[in-house]
């Protein structure tokens, strides 16, 4: 059975480009392709090199964004920041091309924003972060879950975010790169629908 299970994962990955194990509902956007199952929107260039995702630095903005629409989920990922850094995580985006706090979830990554309710940790404009958490310099976990409209997230297995809130149901998954604010890299994206 293992055998089986091995071989359906490595056909998936050289026919498709990416994995998706149905049985499990688990989906591994990072394997294969120029930049896995993301496709990139916004001025800012991307690569995906020995499993890691770089923006390209420099003074563009931009974002990848997964090719499929999530409704219920549990995604968990590394990052890293430097100080400088405006990144996040965007959720339930309808429109892939207009990616913003007020059309999609934004679950922040930014240690140093000048204003704490938004800080790593934070759902910009909804929920300040529930603790503080450190992350520049290093490899960071983060783990975000939506069921029902209800938006949970931790990092570095302490929970930041916890609300409930239906104003967006379902939608692309998004990464961003804030351009001149400090680099951001990621890795080991899993997504498992609910």
């Amino acid at each position: 059975m293992k055998n089986t299970l091995l071989i359906s994962l490595l056909f998936s990955f050289v026919l498709g480009g990416c994995v998706q194990i149905d049985r499990l509902g688990l989906y591994l956007p990072m394997m294969g392709g120029e930049l896995g199952d993301f496709k990139s929107t916004g001025e800012a260039e991307w690569a995906l090199d020995d499993g890691v995702l770089n923006p390209l630095r420099g003074e563009a903005n931009g974002y990848v964004y997964t090719k499929r629409v999530y409704t219920d989920f549990e995604m968990t990922m590394s990052f890293f920041i430097e100080s400088e850094t405006n990144s996040g995580v965007y959720t339930h985006c309808m429109d892939a091309d207009v990616i913003t706090p007020q059309g999609c979830f934004e679950f922040n990554i930014w240690d140093e924003n000048t204003n704490p309710d938004n800080r790593t940790g934070a759902i910009v404009n909804i929920a300040a972060p529930l603790v503080q958490v450190s992350t520049v310099g290093k490899w960071n976990t983060l783990t975000i879950r939506s069921e029902d409209g209800h938006q949970k997230m931790w990092v570095n297995d302490q929970q930041t975010a916890d609300i409930q809130d239906t104003r967006f149901m379902a939608g692309h998954i998004a990464l961003q790169y804030g351009g001149a604010n400090g680099m951001v890299q990621f890795k080991d994206i899993r997504i498992q629908s609910l």
